[in-house]
């Protein structure tokens, strides 16, 4: 059982090497390495050439995705996602139609597929019509999704892994972009001395460490924002990349997962809103919707204090007016609930105990 549940990840392999590939990687598309989502949104937004420059959100999205489309001089407008984190077909139809957009931005949420039958034939309908599709897979990266009536493609890396820094911008067509400055060796070295002293603390339990690893991700979280050029993945973070076992890792958060939504679904101010049907999704989180958003306060809190962090994902934009109220409910009510390859059953049940044991 670890010490401390949540939080940032700590342990990596520079082992030569890996078989799964995953299904981007096959020749049949081109790639470009980045240090970051953000920096893959920020190269993209400036390759697209529109007459109209206009660009369809999901309201429920980190802001790190919309802010370079802003930055562009872009208009940026949202449509609905539904409080199960799905796509209604006919709200995003009618979304499309009055904004008119030349560019359309879709996500699926922590690993399960946000789009049925009826949202991938519109979607093939809006690129007959000349409107570019742009798909965010981080948080789908190693679920069986696949959406074909896409342009392109963008992940953070970083999400599911302990790796420095990461992004990447996918495309069946040659992507050519300009001005990609060298990768920052700041970063891998910032990111080796945080993973090292979590490592430590993890060990040593000596609670004297916390604060400077804590301080050490900051500093690696700083160097990973700075935005004013788009920078090249590290060679170090792409070593990483290629040493990871997909297999076990999607085992793990499977069986994290399962166990972990079987406790909380006895919860009765706890909302589990996905669950798996097949063996095609890997999850980033578990996420659940709290009765409330003060109830989600004080049970994150209460938590923390338990070293069992739970972020909320995410904070609305304010960029975001007007939030529709399905998504509103999103942002007001969830918590995410770790269930990594860090941890199995133990901590999982750990989680699920400390949960029941709380007075509301």
């Amino acid at each position: 059982m670890q010490v401390e549940i949540g939080s940032n990840f700590w342990t990596y392999s520079l082992c030569e090497g890996r078989e799964r590939k995953l299904w981007w990687e096959s020749e049949e598309y081109s790639k470009i390495f980045l240090k970051s989502g953000r920096n893959a949104f920020k190269a993209i937004c400036n390759y697209i050439s529109a007459d109209k420059r206009k660009v369809l959100f999901p309201a429920y999205h980190c802001g790190t995705e919309s802010e370079p489309w802003y930055e562009s001089d872009w208009e940026v407008e949202y449509y609905p996602i539904e409080n199960n984190f799905t796509v209604d077909a006919n709200k995003l139809k009618q979304c499309i139609i009055k904004a008119k957009p030349a560019v359309l931005v879709i996500q699926s949420y922590y690993g399960f597929d946000a789009l049925n039958d009826e949202c991938n034939a519109l979607l093939q309908e809006c690129r007959n019509k000349g409107i570019i599709i742009i798909e965010d897979i981080t948080q789908s990266i190693l679920s069986d999704i696949r959406h074909q009536a896409v342009d392109y493609y963008i992940a953070s890396l970083r999400k599911f892994f302990a790796i420095p820094d990461g992004g990447v911008l996918i495309s069946r067509q040659p992507i050519a972009i300009r001005k990609i400055a060298q990768g920052d060796n700041n970063i891998p070295l910032n990111a080796m001395q945080a993973y090292s002293l979590k490592r430590e603390y993890f060990e040593t339990k000596n609670k004297g460490i916390k604060e400077e690893f804590r301080a050490a991700y900051v500093v690696l979280n700083e160097l990973i924002s700075v935005n004013d050029n788009n920078y090249a993945m590290s060679d170090v973070s792409l070593k990483i990349w290629n040493s990871f076992d997909f297999t076990y890792i999607a085992q793990k958060r499977r069986e994290n997962y399962r166990t972990l939504s079987e406790g909380l679904a006895k919860i009765d101010y706890l909302a589990i809103t996905r669950t798996f049907d097949n063996d095609t999704t890997v999850p980033l989180f578990l996420p659940v919707l709290v009765k409330n958003n003060t109830l989600r306060q004080e049970l994150q809190a209460f938590l923390a204090e338990k070293d069992i962090y739970c972020p909320i994902i995410w904070k609305k934009s304010p960029r975001i007016v007007d939030c529709p109220k399905e998504t509103s409910a999103i942002y007001e009510r969830i918590l995410c609930f770790p269930i990594d390859q860090r941890y199995d059953k133990e901590d999982m049940l750990r989680i699920f105990n400390t949960v029941e044991k709380w007075n509301v």
